[in-house]
């Protein structure tokens, strides 16, 4: 028997800001400068405890069983503006609090049938509570592996989940924003179930190790952001002033998703050299009767090809050389096809976004748009290296490494944004060139007496 007990507290914030100036010169030679600026928050705070038990019936019957319980705090929006000294300044809108309490128990019998025929069933029965509202959710599992004389091994599974955090992402350019917003009484968490089959083969005497594996996720209740509306748009008739103030909950369209793919992974495990390869061809897709026109679309970190390539060689005892080289297809990103320059009014001298003929108008500029995510950012790659150098000393062993980041100095874009004055030029941002970096650690012996 076995238990094991952990008090669990993590902050999650998410920040960004913009400020744009405008300086008018008149004619007697005196000048005016407006200042406008946007700085948006978003902060998760959790506290939570998770205990769970192994007890071990037999050498071929192990149950495992645990709960855990956690308190979430969401500040979803916190938004200051600062303007002319005659409009607003330092001022704080829609900063609302989410209390949540999580709760989840569960029970797993891992079961020895024959010496080839192995199962996992459980069954996870969860609970989310929100503002006086709740949504339970029982949620089984099964996993049924066989296994041959040969080390051939083959496995079907079955999961169901739920989510009551959902991931809100801009889809637009733009700098990433990424929000992580709890389930409502008026947004139901999501749900989702995965079937996956695999075969796995491996060659004790060489070290090496093969497996594929594909599967099948269908998912309800995920959100996306509504026509015309983004991460500070809050769609038709926005001006600076309303920008962001409006709830995320009125900003969100509720639909479908799946994700299908399969994985292949190959390792060698023992000798000088060490290491892997794992690749995933993937497609994850949405599905919301007011987006797209009612037509499927890719979802944002949708990325059909995923590769990556690890691996040791050790020179000697004292010298090991380490690289990692990761490639991934660019995530999907809505563009627009067209755009010109539109004149705010002077009743609304500060529009932000608002329609026109079925396009949007975004800061003065009318963006027109065809697909939802139908084009992609270039595709991500790098190249990491690690040069390590061991001695024993008298107390433990000493290790320096000297590591580069990004060894060919990719310049992978972080995101891209239309030209703020004639919209119709692209430009990437790119973070994290090339990077060394040395480091020291030393681990210490302890010796029995």
């Amino acid at each position: 028997m076995f238990s094991n007990l952990s008090l669990i507290y993590s902050q999650y914030q998410f920040g960004m800001g913009t400020e744009n100036k405008t300086v008018t010169n008149f004619p007697d030679g005196t000048n005016e400068t407006v200042t406008n600026a946007i700085s948006y928050n978003s902060l998760i705070k959790d506290w939570g405890m998770n205990w769970n038990m192994d007890y071990f019936l037999s050498p071929k019957h192990n149950l495992k069983f645990g709960l855990s319980n956690t308190y979430h705090r969401f500040t979803p929006k916190a938004l200051q503006l600062k303007q002319p000294l005659n409009v607003v300044q330092d001022t704080t809108f829609a900063k609302t609090t989410i209390h949540a309490i999580s709760s989840t128990l569960f029970i797993e019998d891992n079961i020895q049938f024959t010496p080839n025929l192995r199962a996992n069933i459980g069954v996870h029965l969860a609970n989310f509570y929100v503002r006086n509202t709740i949504y339970p959710s029982l949620q089984p599992r099964l996993l049924l592996e066989y296994s041959t004389e040969k080390d051939w091994r083959y496995s079907v599974s079955y999961a169901s989940m739920q989510q009551p955090i959902h991931l809100l992402s801009n889809t637009g350019a733009g700098l990433p924003t990424d929000l992580w917003v709890s389930s409502t009484e008026n947004i139901k968490p999501q749900q989702a179930w995965q079937v996956a089959a695999g075969v796995f083969k491996q060659w004790k005497n060489t070290g090496w190790a093969v497996s594929v594996e594909t599967y099948y996720k269908q998912l309800d209740n995920v959100i996306e952001y509504a026509e015309g509306i983004d991460f500070l748009e809050d769609g038709p008739e926005t001006n600076l002033l309303q920008a962001g103030t409006q709830s995320w909950e009125n900003k969100v369209e509720v639909g479908k998703g799946n994700t299908y793919g399969v994985e292949f992974s190959l390792k060698k495990e023992t000798g000088k050299t060490t290491g892997w390869l794992a690749y995933t061809y993937a497609h994850s897709n949405r599905h919301f009767e007011n987006l797209n026109n009612g037509n499927p679309f890719p979802y944002k970190y949708d990325r059909r090809h995923d590769l990556s390539i690890v691996a040791t060689h050790e020179f000697s005892k004292k010298f090991d050389v380490a690289l990692s080289w990761i490639f991934s297809s660019g995530y999907a990103i809505t563009l627009p096809l067209e755009s010109y320059r539109s004149h705010p009014t002077a009743a609304n001298p500060y529009i932000f976004a608002q329609q026109y003929n079925g396009h949007l108008i975004s800061n003065g500029v009318v963006n027109g748009y065809v697909e939802r995510n139908g084009f992609r950012m270039p595709n991500y790659h790098r190249l990491d290296l690690s040069f390590n150098f061991y001695k024993q000393k008298k107390y433990g062993e000493r290790i320096w490494s000297i590591s580069i980041y990004n060894t060919y100095s990719r310049l992978n874009p972080y995101f891209i944004y239309l030209d703020g004055k004639s919209q119709n030029k692209l430009y990437q941002t790119a973070i994290f060139p090339i990077l060394p970096s040395f480091s020291y650690k030393f681990n210490f012996l302890i010796s029995k007496k």
